[in-house]
């Protein structure tokens, strides 16, 4: 959804592309070496090669190659970072903190999700197409980003409704007397990595403080 990646082959030379749909059952097909290695052939001249491959160069090193360009590991962990940063609305990049900060937060995350179920991209975006009417071609058109935070507002929107509802026939009443937090200027929740001095003695000295 990020990078828009057809799942089949394209050709090396003119850019085709072809789905596995179409590419399997000509292949299937094939009697011979001959004939499988023309299926492989696009009419300009070029070859039909996966969309995304990944292998071993002459180094050993490990190679993702997409449409025909190359990403080392490097590479992948630095488009992985920006993917991150562009098109989750709430990420956070805590790998320059201390690991057992990183292990206390992970570990903090995992006991107050331990009763949640999860809930895959695919679920999200038939969840979001059932809420919402949207079709779900659009929906897959959509940046990441955008979605992320559509998905968001409307998960937001549908606590709230049922709640002010509630709240407005006088069934609940809140503790502190206010009203709840209106869903479409909910505040960020602050991050907590345990003790505040530790965290802040930590990004201290990985900034020379």
């Amino acid at each position: 959804m990020v990078f828009h990646i057809n799942n089949g082959l394209r050709c090396n030379k003119c850019g085709k592309e072809i789905s596995y749909e179409e590419f399997i059952p000509k292949y299937m097909q094939a009697k011979t070496d001959k004939e499988r290695i023309e299926v492989f052939k696009c009419d300009c001249g070029g070859n039909f090669e996966e969309s995304v491959k990944l292998f071993k160069d002459d180094s050993k090193k490990v190679i993702l190659r997409i449409n025909g360009h190359d990403i080392s590991s490097r590479d992948y962990l630095k488009l992985r970072k920006y993917i991150l940063y562009q098109n989750l609305p709430d990420f956070f990049d805590d790998s320059l903190l201390p690991k057992q900060i990183r292990d206390n937060e992970r570990k903090k995350s995992e006991i107050l999700s331990k009763d949640s179920g999860e809930a895959s991209i695919e679920k999200k975006i038939c969840a979001l197409s059932y809420t919402t009417g949207m079709k779900l071609e659009d929906i897959y058109e959509m940046s990441i980003r955008k979605f992320n935070i559509m998905f968001g507002i409307m998960n937001d929107y549908t606590e709230y409704l049922p709640m002010k509802i509630a709240l407005s026939t006088g069934l609940i009443s809140m503790k502190d007397g206010k009203g709840i937090e209106h869903w479409l200027y909910k505040k960020k929740k602050e991050r907590d990595y345990g003790a505040s001095s530790q965290a802040e003695m930590a990004i201290g000295k990985l900034s020379g403080a």
